[in-house]
C-alpha cells in the first residue's frame, strides 16, 4: 500500500517477524528500487524470540536470516527507534545519496573523525576532493586550516566561512552529500551559520546532513535547519 501512495516517501517498519518470507523478500525487493524501506527487528535474542512468540505467535527466527534478507532487499536496518525515525526524517527531507562519496565540513577536528569513522561504519565512502576544490579552500581559508576532507574550518570560523567551505564541496562532482558539524565555541555564530548552510543547501540537489553539537547553544541553530528541511543530529556517532 505504501509502496503506491504518492504521499509516502520513506516506509519506517517495526517487524517481529515474518510468516509469508519468499513474499516478503520479493516484495521488499521491489518496493526498495523506489522508495527506501528502514526497519528495527525486535527479537533478536533467545529471550526476545520468545517474547515476539508470546506477543504476536510468530516465530521471530534467526537473526543471521534476517540479517541476510535486508541485505538483499536494500531494507535499512535502524538499531533504535531513535535511529529509525532520524533515519526516515532524513530521506523525507533530502534527495537520495546518487554518489557514494561524502564530504565532511567542521569547525573542530574530534568531531570530523568521528563522522569519518560513522560513515565508514555503515558503508559510505569519504569523498576525495578534486584538486581545483583543494586549491581553492586552500586560497580562501586560514593557513591552520585542514582543506581536505574533512574540511577544518578552525574554530573561530564564523557563518561567512561555513558558507564558502559548504559551498566549494557542494560543487565539488566528486561529492554526493555533505555533513555539516558545527561545536559551539565563543566565536561561534549558531543560528548565522543555520541560516546560511539552508540558503546554500537550497540550491543544490545533493542531500546534506547538520551534526549541530550541544542542544542547550545549538537549538535555535538546530530549528532554523529543520525550516530549510534539514535533518540534524546531536552527536557525530549518530549520523
Amino acid at each position: 500500500m505504501w509502496e503506491e501512495d504518492p504521499n509516502t516517501r520513506v516506509i519506517a517498519a517495526y517487524l517481529e517477524g515474518v510468516t509469508n518470507g519468499s513474499r516478503f523478500l520479493e516484495t521488499a525487493r521491489r518496493v526498495t528500487r523506489s522508495k527506501p524501506i528502514i526497519a528495527i527487528k525486535a527479537g533478536t535474542t533467545g529471550a526476545g524470540a520468545k517474547a515476539v512468540s508470546s506477543h504476536t505467535g510468530t516465530l521471530a527466527g534467526s537473526e543471521k536470516a534476517y540479517e541476510a534478507a535486508f541485505k538483499q532487499t536494500g531494507i535499512i536496518r535502524a538499531r533504535s527507534v531513535q535511529e529509525l525515525f532520524d533515519l526516515a526524517v532524513g530521506f523525507a527531507r533530502q534527495p537520495i545519496l546518487e554518489k557514494n562519496a561524502i564530504a565532511i565540513v567542521t569547525n573542530a577536528g574530534g568531531p570530523g573523525i568521528m563522522a569519518v569513522d560513522a560513515c565508514e561504519r555503515v558503508g559510505l565512502q569519504v569523498a576525495t576532493l578534486s584538486p581545483e576544490t583543494i586549491a581553492y579552500l586552500k586560497e580562501n581559508l586560514p593557513p591552520a586550516a585542514n582543506v581536505f576532507n574533512p574540511v577544518d574550518v578552525l574554530g573561530d570560523a564564523l557563518a561567512d566561512r561555513y558558507a564558502l567551505a559548504l559551498e566549494a564541496v557542494l560543487k565539488d562532482p566528486n561529492v554526493g552529500g555533505v555533513i555539516v558539524i558545527l561545536t559551539p565555541q565563543v566565536m561561534t555564530q549558531v543560528e548565522e551559520t543555520a541560516r546560511a548552510v539552508g540558503e546554500i543547501v537550497s540550491r543544490y540537489s545533493k542531500p546534506v546532513l547538520g551534526c549541530f553539537m550541544g542542544r542547550a547553544t545549538t537549538e535555535k541553530g538546530a530549528r532554523i535547519l529543520r525550516e530549510y528541511r534539514i535533518p540534524n543530529t546531536k552527536s557525530p556517532k549518530g549520523l
